[in-house]
């Protein structure tokens, strides 16, 4: 009983310490800082080099919705190799794989659907062929776009 008796005395004296070492008088009013006013920031080099490098642009242009989706496409089909390309509304996915597998077609174009758009078209093309995701029977009436 007593060691907590202590112990609570303890926090109390630290607390106070605390307090005391934050605080001033509660009437009291804080100094007044001028404020001067800001000038525009001059162009550094960073933002000259920027604006002047041809990739910025091209990187920009990618960097749309559609780009962000290719690239997330990309990235999460790395293990087929797939790349992405947009031509209008159409993507297309170059992949490796078998045109005719019954089962990754679809789960392509099940997952890659949710990221487009309506009026979208999605076309998965494989070393033996292409085919367009609203082909696939099983999809039809899941496709959201």
């Amino acid at each position: 009983m007593k060691r907590s008796h202590h112990l609570g005395a303890g926090v109390i004296f630290a607390c106070s310490l605390l307090l005391s070492a934050c605080g001033g008088s509660a009437n009291e009013e804080p100094e007044a800082v001028p404020v001067e006013p800001q000038q525009p920031a001059a162009a550094t080099v960073q933002e000259e080099v920027v604006e002047s490098d041809p990739g910025v642009a091209a990187l920009d242009a990618a960097m749309d919705d559609r780009g962000v989706v290719a690239i997330a496409i990309e990235g999460a089909l790395s293990g087929d190799n797939a790349s992405v390309e947009w031509e209008g509304d159409t993507m297309t996915i170059t992949l490796d794989g078998d045109v005719e597998n019954e089962v990754k077609p679809f789960q392509h174009c099940r997952v890659v659907g949710h990221f487009l758009e309506e009026g979208d078209t999605l076309i998965l093309t494989y070393p033996n062929g292409s085919i367009d995701c609203a082909d696939i029977p099983e999809l039809e009436g899941e496709l959201i776009w």
